[in-house]
């Protein structure tokens, strides 16, 4: 396997372990504040797709840009 796609592995791992986390933690809240079950369900699945989603957007790979493979010239010399 490459290293590319053991990162992306990891990666998914990562988000779905913080979803599924957050969804049992959003689950608890609502309904220690005595929410209907079903809408506990439906709010906290809905809290454990944004918490999988930041955590997915903030472990992303930033995009290379142009300038990291130029090489420097010395113009002035």
């Amino acid at each position: 396997m490459s290293t590319n796609q053991e990162r992306r592995i990891e990666r998914w791992e990562r988000t779905f372990s913080t979803g599924i986390q957050s969804w049992i933690v959003f689950l608890a809240a609502f309904l220690l504040v005595k929410y209907p079950a079903p809408l506990s369900i439906f709010l906290g699945f809905v809290g454990g797709v944004a918490a999988a989603f930041l955590t997915w957007w903030w472990h992303g790979e930033a995009p290379e840009t142009e300038q990291s493979h130029q090489q420097p010239t010395n113009e002035g010399e």
